[in-house]
């Protein structure tokens, strides 16, 4: 089993700007935002950049809520912090293991793209994408690459036959 409160602690900066570690809801997500976004408001970022950082943060954010096992209560991991030079995003959930094959497969090929690449395909699935039973086509992670302009620090650690504990760090510059 994942040691989740192992887990948060190792990547959870003491000067944090934004924490969470425990059950998955939907007011959760929509209170990470407000919060998040009021965070970028106080440190004076620009217009651009606070669009930016919190486009990122919408998109993670709907990815634990329709890849998670929210169903059987999962806890989630979020972290939002300012480093030196940009800001980083640290995530955790706990997705079905039947899906971390395709996942890891397509988080591969997004890391091989440069961006001319990234809005290439991006477009592609946008336009000519198949629309899965979750409502996406595949854009979420190719857009937070493509936005972040960085390349997509992910891992999956197993913990049985029917879960895999999947974390995420979005690195998000100027």
């Amino acid at each position: 089993m994942v040691d989740i409160n192992q887990y948060y602690k190792k990547n959870l900066p003491e000067d944090f700007l934004i924490s969470y570690k425990g059950i998955y809801s939907q007011n959760l997500l929509e209170d990470i935002l407000a919060a998040s976004e009021a965070k970028l408001l106080s440190l004076n970022e620009g217009v651009k950049l606070r669009r930016k950082v919190y486009s990122i943060l919408v998109e993670i954010l709907q990815n634990i809520h329709h890849h998670s096992r929210v169903e059987e209560n999962y806890a989630i991991i979020f972290i939002f912090s300012k480093e030196e030079d940009h800001y980083s995003v640290v995530t955790g959930n706990y997705i079905a293991q039947e899906n971390v094959e395709k996942l890891q497969s397509h988080l591969e090929n997004i890391n091989t793209l440069d961006k001319k690449e990234l809005k290439k395909l991006y477009l592609d699935k946008l336009y000519n994408g198949q629309v899965s039973q979750k409502g996406g086509a595949g854009l979420g992670m190719l857009d937070i690459a493509r936005r972040s302009g960085e390349k997509l620090i992910y891992n999956f650690q197993k913990v049985d036959e029917k879960a895999s504990f999947f974390s995420l760090k979005v690195k998000i510059s100027n």
